[in-house]
C-alpha cells in the first residue's frame, strides 16, 4: 500500500472520529431493532407509568386510605343467646316451650369514651399524609436516580463512540503499516507500538462496555422493561436559563417531601400522645338482657353496664413511650430541616463551580478551527487536532511517538468534554433533587 492509500485510510478514520451525530433522525435510522431509544422526557414518563417500584409503592397510599375507613368503624354489637339444652325434671331436650323452656338473650355494645375514636381517625388521616409524602419522596429519589443513570449511560455511550472510532483508525493504520513493512518502507517497531496502543484502547473500551451493561441493567429494572433491550440515550439536555438565588433555593428545600414528612411524623407523635392519654380511660360496656324463666319473675328485661376499674393498668407505659417518641420526632424534624438546608447550599455551590468551569471551556474560541467564515470552537479544535496529526504523520513531519501522543490528547480532551457535559447536567439535577422542585431547566 502506498502513501496515498495510507493517507486515505487516515482521513477516513479522522472523518469517523470528527463527525458526530447531530440529528435524532440519523440516530434512529442507525439503531438496531432490539434497542430502545430514550431521551430524558420519555424515560421520565415511563418511570411514572411502568416502573414496578413506583407502582408497588403507590399501594401504600391505598392501604392508608383503607385504614382511615377502618378507624372510622365503631365496635360491633355483641349478642348472646342461651336456652335449655336438657331439662332433667321433664326429661326434654331443647325445650323451647314458653311455659317451661328457659331462654336468655343479651345484647351488649362497647362504647369508647374521651374522644379516643376520633383521635384514632385523626391518626389514620395523618398516616395517609405520611404515606403520600413518603411516596412523593420515593418518586423524587427515583427520578434523580433515573437522571443520574441516564447521564452516566449517555457519557459511556459517547465515550464508546470515541473508542470505536480510535480502534477503527488504528486498525486501518496497522494494516497500511504492515503492507509498507512487507515492502521495507516501514519499521517493525512502529507496527508494534501501534498494536500496543490498540490493545490499550480495547482494554479501556471493554471496561467502558461493562459499565454500559450495568447501567442498562439498572435502567431496565427502574423503567419496568419485561424484556432485555439495549438502551441508547439520544439526548441529555444541558441546563439553560438563569440560576436562582440561594435564598429562593433554601425556601424551596424547606418544603420538599422528606422535610414535610418529618414534620408529619412529629404531628403524628403529638396526636398519638393524646390518644395514649385517653386510652387510660376504660371503655364502657352497655347492654340489655331478656330472661324468660330463670329469674324471680318470668319474661324479665334488664339493662346492664360495665367498666374496667383503672387501678393497675392506666396505660402509663404507652403514655411515657409516646412522650419520648414525640421528643424524638421533634429532634428528627429539626435534623431533617438542617440536612435539607446543608444539601441545598452544597449542591448550589457545586453547580456554580461546574457551570463556571464548563462555561470557561466551551466558550473558548477556536484556535486551529478559526477561519475567516467561522469563529470555530475548542470542541472543533479537538477534532481538527486528530486530522492534522494524520496529515503531519503521513508527511513524516511528526514521529510516531508524537502522533500517538496527539491521539491520546484527542481522546482525553474529547472524553473530558463528554464528562464535563454529563457532570453539568447531573449537578443541575442534583440541585433540583435537593430543592424538591425544578429550579434549573
Amino acid at each position: 500500500m502506498n502513501r496515498q492509500s495510507l493517507l486515505m485510510a487516515f482521513c477516513t478514520a479522522a472523518f469517523v472520529i470528527g463527525t458526530r451525530t447531530n440529528a435524532d433522525a440519523e440516530i434512529l435510522n442507525s439503531i438496531a431493532s432490539d434497542t430502545v431509544v430514550l431521551d430524558v422526557n420519555a424515560a421520565e414518563q415511563r418511570l411514572v407509568s411502568h416502573s414496578l417500584i413506583v407502582l408497588a409503592a403507590h399501594y401504600n397510599v391505598d392501604i392508608a386510605k383503607s385504614e382511615i375507613t377502618q378507624a372510622k368503624a365503631w365496635y360491633n354489637p355483641n349478642i348472646t343467646y342461651a336456652q335449655t339444652l336438657f331439662d332433667p325434671s321433664t326429661d326434654q331436650w331443647l325445650d323451647n316451650n314458653p311455659a317451661s323452656g328457659q331462654v336468655d338473650v343479651q345484647i351488649n355494645q362497647l362504647i369508647s369514651v374521651a374522644g379516643r375514636h376520633m383521635d384514632a381517625v385523626k391518626l389514620a388521616k395523618i398516616d395517609l399524609e405520611r404515606s403520600q409524602l413518603a411516596f412523593d419522596d420515593l418518586a423524587r429519589s427515583l427520578k434523580f436516580e433515573l437522571y443520574d443513570d441516564l447521564a452516566d449511560l449517555y457519557e459511556d455511550e459517547q465515550t464508546e463512540n470515541v473508542f470505536t472510532a480510535e480502534i477503527n483508525a488504528l486498525d486501518q493504520v496497522i494494516r497500511a503499516m504492515q503492507q509498507e513493512l512487507s515492502l521495507g518502507a516501514a519499521a517493525g517497531n512502529d507496527v508494534i507500538r501501534l498494536k500496543a496502543e490498540r490493545q490499550s484502547t480495547i482494554s479501556d473500551q471493554l471496561a467502558n462496555s461493562n459499565e454500559i451493561s450495568e447501567l442498562e441493567s439498572r435502567l431496565r429494572i427502574l423503567l419496568g422493561y419485561n424484556e432485555n433491550p439495549y438502551l441508547k440515550v439520544v439526548n441529555v439536555p444541558m441546563p439553560t436559563g438563569n440560576v436562582p438565588t440561594l435564598d429562593s433555593l433554601l425556601l424551596a428545600g424547606s418544603k420538599r417531601s422528606d422535610v414535610l414528612l418529618a414534620n408529619e411524623d412529629a404531628l403524628w407523635s403529638k396526636e398519638n400522645l393524646k390518644l395514649q392519654k385517653v386510652l387510660a380511660a376504660p371503655d364502657i360496656l352497655v347492654g340489655t338482657e331478656y330472661d324468660r324463666r330463670s329469674s324471680y319473675t318470668n319474661n324479665l328485661w334488664m339493662i346492664n353496664a360495665g367498666i374496667d376499674i383503672p387501678i393497675f393498668n392506666r396505660n402509663q407505659g404507652n403514655i411515657k413511650a409516646a412522650q419520648y417518641a414525640l421528643l424524638q420526632s421533634q429532634v428528627y424534624d429539626t435534623l431533617q430541616m438542617n440536612t435539607a438546608a446543608a444539601e441545598v447550599v452544597s449542591s448550589y455551590r457545586q453547580f456554580l463551580r461546574i457551570k463556571q468551569v464548563r462555561d470557561s471551556v466551551v466558550s473558548q474560541p477556536g484556535v486551529i478551527s478559526n477561519t475567516s467564515s467561522s469563529r470555530g470552537s475548542y470542541s472543533e479544535d479537538i477534532d481538527l487536532l486528530f486530522t492534522n496529526a494524520v496529515n503531519n504523520y503521513e508527511h513524516r513531519t511528526i514521529s510516531l511517538i508524537e502522533f500517538l501522543d496527539q491521539l491520546r490528547t484527542y481522546e482525553e480532551a474529547r472524553t473530558g468534554l463528554i464528562t464535563l457535559d454529563s457532570d453539568y447536567f447531573r449537578s443541575a439535577q442534583q440541585l433540583n433533587y435537593v430543592t424538591g422542585t425544578i429550579v434549573i431547566h
